[in-house]
């Protein structure tokens, strides 16, 4: 199903999901399920909490994506290095 995310000009993480009613082929490249928690009348702070909760897990995915990758390719000096230094990002 198509749609349109129309985006907040004072609250850019704040969407409205218009549904256009047209079939389109593929996958959808976005989960919706935060605009539809709004269209379901899910309180803002609920909505919020879940965005902030689903961004760290993102973080902490791909953090774990790159370490996984990096123990493929690196030896034991480097690996504490890039251990580290990973250590100093800030995730959250």
């Amino acid at each position: 199903m198509s749609c349109m995310i129309e985006t907040d000009e004072d609250t850019p993480s704040r969407q409205t999901l218009v549904f256009l009613y047209k079939f389109v082929e593929g996958s959808c490249p976005k989960s919706h399920g935060f605009n539809a928690a709004r269209l379901a009348n899910i309180p803002d702070s609920i909505v919020e909490l879940a965005q902030t909760k689903a961004l760290a897990f993102e973080r902490w995915v791909t953090l774990k994506r790159i370490l996984f990758n990096l123990k493929k390719v690196t030896d034991k000096s480097q690996s504490q290095d890039l251990l580290q230094f990973l250590s100093q990002l800030k995730l959250n």
